[in-house]
């Protein structure tokens, strides 16, 4: 086996000294210690690799547990928001209810619904024949300003076939009656109905029959 140059050439330089082999060897050891590498760089690498994956470890669950309580609060806001639409639908129900049976005169007479724009220029909107008004046949005998939910709405009278009255409200839509459909309650006697329709929310009450 070649031996180390180092290792040589230190032999050479004591033998010529006419060193003894017990100095020879005491001098070789500590050439070796002096080229050995120190291990403590390694174990300084390891360490800090280790202190990385941990690192990238507790990231990754702070990241999952955020994502899980931000998912849980989305749903929470969502369901909030959804439960506070509906008591304002309720509430604007409830309020049809109590004006259908207060029985206020009307403020502009008119059967044609197309007469309430140039009638009622305050209103921000047009109001319409709402389908389900059409087929049913209920014909409108006029209108007055109203509000609504703190928007300013048309509160319509309406006649059935039966000569019985019913009150049909009209207004712009706010924030929360956003998504709504359709909701259907009684109150008082009344069969309230509210819905979107045309980009305008309709309340319909009538006698329950």
């Amino acid at each position: 086996m070649s031996r180390d140059p180092l290792d040589q050439r230190l032999q050479d330089y004591y033998e010529s000294q006419d060193l003894g082999p017990a100095k020879l060897a005491e001098l070789r050891e500590e050439a070796a210690k002096s080229v050995a590498p120190d291990p403590r760089p390694l174990e300084r690498e390891s360490t800090g690799r280790s202190a990385r994956v941990n690192r990238r470890g507790w990231l990754a669950a702070a990241l999952v547990v955020f994502s899980a309580s931000l998912v849980t609060l989305v749903i929470w806001q969502g369901s909030k928001s959804g439960e506070q639409g509906a008591d304002v639908v309720r509430d604007a129900a409830k309020e049809i209810a109590r004006n259908h049976h207060k029985r206020l005169d009307v403020e502009h007479r008119t059967e044609v619904y197309a007469d309430l724009v140039a009638g009622m220029p305050r209103l921000d909107f047009s109001p319409i024949e709402p389908r389900r008004v059409h087929e049913r046949g209920l014909r409108l005998l006029g209108a007055r300003y109203c509000s609504i939910d703190g928007s300013i709405a048309a509160q319509m009278r309406l006649l059935d076939g039966e000569d019985r009255l019913l009150t049909l409200y009209q207004f712009r839509p706010t924030a929360a009656f956003e998504g709504l459909r359709e909701h259907i309650e009684q109150i008082d006697g009344l069969e309230v109905e509210v819905w979107s329709e045309a980009g305008l929310i309709c309340g319909l009450a009538r006698p329950v029959d």
